[in-house]
């Protein structure tokens, strides 16, 4: 395409010369006419030059945003997500009936405080981000910091499994949201 682009524009231009060259040669029109013409001429020749460099210019820049855009997003994944995977082994092993139930309630305290710590490290550099992976970031952030609410909040032995269902529903919310970061960052990689 921009061979062509490219192509196009030397045979327009030769074209333009040649015109001139007819008009001053072989219909004797007089050279302050020819002189005009060919600044006129010039003047659009390098307003188009100059419109061509500005998209050139903008297409860069917005190619080199989006490269920006996606390594800091793929940062941030990145540094989250092996939180994320601790918190779902660790809520996937939670059963009351388990000699190790204590040990994985605490563990689950534990990675929930330490994931809400790294969302808040990760935060001013959330905010440069695309919007909607901001949404779901600040979902894991808030089903973390809910699901450590529970776990200070609750009794060993009273109602364990309505502890469990309830790590469940934010188990879902950041399963959810952590599935859509990734297709966030697929289409931003795609799209470079």
């Amino acid at each position: 395409m921009k061979a062509e682009i490219i192509v196009l524009g030397i045979i327009g231009i030769n074209m333009i010369f040649l015109m001139f060259f007819l008009l001053y040669f072989m219909f004797n029109v007089s050279e302050e006419i020819t002189s005009g013409l060919i600044a006129f001429v010039g003047a659009i020749i390098g307003g188009l030059l100059t419109l061509i460099g500005v998209r050139w210019t903008l297409n860069y820049e917005i190619k080199r945003t989006h490269e920006q855009n996606y390594k800091k997003t793929n940062y941030i994944y990145r540094e989250l997500f092996p939180h994320i995977i601790q918190f779902y082994n660790i809520a996937k092993s939670l059963n009351p009936k388990s000699e190790k139930y204590n040990y994985y309630v605490e563990e689950l305290k534990k990675t929930t405080k330490e994931t809400n710590k790294k969302c808040i490290d990760l935060l001013n550099l959330v905010a440069e981000t695309d919007l909607e992976f901001y949404r779901k970031f600040k979902t894991v952030q808030f089903s973390m910091i809910e699901v450590s609410g529970l776990v200070s909040d609750m009794v060993i032995g009273e109602s364990d499994q309505k502890f469990i269902d309830k790590v469940f529903v934010h188990y879902n919310h950041i399963a959810r949201a952590d599935t859509e970061m990734e297709n966030i960052l697929f289409e931003m990689k795609r799209s470079l």
